[in-house]
């Protein structure tokens, strides 16, 4: 699935082996997680949204991409 290359990319230095945070794995990727995740990339909310605000921004690019389901 390509939303998993750009989940890779933002993702696992934070949701990845053993020491990961929360319960997102980008190892064991569901279609729940997924849509949990395109659920916080897209939110409005700081509380909620991720990356954090403190960490590399997907780009609108990547965005779009998420949108379409494809590269």
């Amino acid at each position: 699935v390509y939303q998993d290359t750009i989940f890779a990319a933002h993702c696992a230095s934070c949701h990845s082996g053993t020491n990961r945070k929360g319960s997102f794995d980008v190892d064991a990727l569901t279609d729940a997680a997924r849509q949990s995740a395109l659920r916080r990339i897209f939110s409005d909310d700081p509380k909620l949204v991720m990356p954090p605000l403190d960490k590399p921004r997907l780009t609108f690019e990547e965005k779009s991409q998420l949108m379409r389901g494809s590269p």
